[in-house]
């Protein structure tokens, strides 16, 4: 991306908080009897559509009207949003989105024409630990030991990631650079072919969202756990080491956080009203219990100016972390 379509995206952020919102058809409203479209952007079988999965029947009984979940992988969630964008902005779609697809793609990918401040964050609903898995046969333990590995091949390691540009892509990129390890990078449509390779040993090794899905695939022999991409452990497998143990990356520390968008020019009270639907939604103890259930930790829904803020302050935030890389595809 170029250095002015760079400082086009921030100046659309910037503006965010001026945007005025279209008037909604006299037809476009949210209730019984219309059908309500929850775009996920990746396959079905992954993290992100077993959560929109358990938040469907919550949405349909909350709005009393038919949810469907539709599943578009591509172009790192980038095809999904913008058909996301060819739709009428009346509510019908909403899209369950992350960094990856409306933020770092328009950022890093010059092929992405959409920009950030076309996406109205509704609220979030969930963050995820990242963890650094490697194929089963993979002779490390550790982040040190892969580092260890991957120096003495005199080859690059191939790994996998959930599409270019996403966050998974770039700091895997972030963490080769940090210690001195090639790489090369395949791109998936989503997390299930990713494991798919992990399991057959097409790819050396991925930085994914955490499941709990994956434990009884590293009991299978599928796939290996390698450690939190964090400063500390967590919870989930306390006994898993984190990165903040090791002696080639102790900072590295990074997480994902998903959220519930429409297109910006959204009328407002159409976007009230499913602020308060998601917040009712996540509220709802199965739904909690349910996605804790996949290994995503519940965010409690916020209000429209609180979700337009931290939406802002994400795309300055990953703007200046890939500025700091010279990430580019």
């Amino acid at each position: 991306m170029t250095e002015l379509s760079r400082r086009e995206a921030l100046a659309a952020v910037a503006g965010l908080t001026a945007l005025g919102f279209g008037t909604a058809p006299a037809n476009a409203q949210l209730g019984p009897g219309r059908t309500l479209t929850l775009m996920v952007p990746y396959p079905a079988g992954g993290l992100s559509d077993a959560i929109a999965r358990n938040l469907q029947p919550a949405f349909q009984r909350v709005l009393g009207q038919t949810v469907l979940v539709e599943n578009l992988g591509g172009a790192s969630g980038g095809l999904a949003a913008q058909k996301l964008l060819q739709t009428r902005a009346d509510g019908r779609m909403i899209f369950q989105g992350s960094p990856n697809e409306l933020i770092l793609s328009p950022l890093v990918n010059p092929d992405i024409k959409f920009r950030p401040d076309q996406f109205r964050h509704v609220t979030q609903i969930t963050r995820n630990p990242l963890i650094l898995l490697v194929r089963p046969d993979h002779p490390a333990s550790n982040i040190d030991e892969l580092v260890a590995h991957a120096k003495a091949q005199g080859r690059p390691t191939p790994y996998g990631s959930v599409g270019v540009g996403s966050l998974y892509h770039v700091l895997s990129e972030e963490m080769a650079k940090q210690t001195g390890i090639r790489v090369t990078h395949v791109a998936y449509r989503g997390a299930a072919p990713v494991l798919q390779d992990l399991a057959s040993g097409q790819i050396d090794f991925a930085i994914l969202p955490f499941a709990t899905s994956y434990k009884p695939l590293q009991d299978q022999k599928k796939l290996k756990m390698l450690g939190w991409v964090s400063k500390s452990r967590v919870d989930f497998l306390p006994d898993l080491v984190a990165f903040g143990e090791s002696k080639v990356l102790p900072n590295f520390d990074h997480s994902i956080w998903a959220g519930i968008f429409v297109r910006s020019e959204t009328p407002e009270d159409i976007v009230q009203r499913l602020n308060e639907a998601v917040g009712e939604v996540m509220r709802t103890p199965e739904v909690r219990t349910a996605i804790s259930n996949t290994g995503s930790i519940v965010v409690d829904a916020t209000s429209l100016a609180e979700a337009r803020r931290f939406y802002e302050d994400q795309v300055r935030v990953l703007d200046a972390m890939t500025r700091e890389i010279s990430f580019r595809v």
